[in-house]
């Protein structure tokens, strides 16, 4: 009987759901990835809905509702963001257009050769031939490889 008094009570509850949402965004303060922040919601909604005097079972099952589909509206977003921004530009990016020195013999696709590029040295593919101190341009990345070209 004193249970049931007790979460008939609007105040008890709305305690309940500002433990939960205060313990909720600490948690998600401390983290570095999304790991409470929808159960920091949820509860919010819930307490609202303690203010209001709705049924505590009630309160759970919005508790419940608003987490989940926070969850999900929020992988959503993630997922879209990610496909959205898939390329990650590196600073090997860079290198295309750029000229480079050959240091050993290419002889066509399958006889790939290597060239020198700012104290680095490159494994290059080219169509073309290059002997040892020709200058190459970067046309693409391949891999761990550079495509060159002859240059103009």
């Amino acid at each position: 009987m004193i249970l049931t008094d007790t979460l008939s009570l609007w105040w008890f509850w709305l305690i309940i759901w500002g433990c939960i949402l205060i313990i909720a965004v600490i948690v998600e303060a401390i983290t570095e990835e999304l790991v409470s922040i929808w159960f920091a919601l949820g509860a919010f909604i819930a307490a609202l809905l303690a203010c209001f005097g709705v049924v505590w079972y009630v309160q759970l099952i919005i508790f419940a509702l608003v987490s989940i589909l926070t969850i999900i509206l929020v992988r959503a977003v993630l997922i879209r963001d990610r496909r959205l921004h898939s390329l990650v530009a590196t600073n090997t990016d860079s290198l295309v257009g750029e000229e480079i020195v050959v240091t050993k013999k290419i002889d066509g696709i399958h006889n790939p050769g290597e060239g020198k590029y700012r104290d680095v040295i490159w494994t290059l593919e080219s169509e073309d031939t290059f002997e040892p101190g020709e200058k190459a341009i970067v046309s693409e990345i391949k891999g761990n490889k550079l495509v060159v070209t002859k240059k103009n």
